[in-house]
């Protein structure tokens, strides 16, 4: 039987550490979850342009969290998250 991730899961990790891509690497995303850690440290410590940054990281995190929330995510293989 293979391991289906659960979206209720990546749906807290979204809420709690939604900033730090905590959940994209959960769905095995592994690119845009290491590029959510680069544009957070930006975010946080950038001298310039970390507005932009924040404003990304917000903007993709919301998106991210209603799409788990109405079943649009995908995992890394292209499958549906399942509750």
């Amino acid at each position: 039987m293979k391991h289906r991730k659960k979206r209720m899961t990546a749906l807290m990790l979204n809420l709690f550490f939604g900033y730090l891509g905590l959940h994209r690497i959960y769905l095995e995303h592994y690119i845009s979850g290491t590029l959510f850690w680069l544009l957070t440290f930006f975010f946080i410590y950038g001298k310039t342009g970390h507005e932009a940054a924040g404003a990304i990281v917000v903007i993709w995190t919301l998106i991210d969290f209603f799409n788990l929330l109405f079943g649009l995510a995908k995992d890394g293989k292209g499958q549906k998250v399942d509750w």
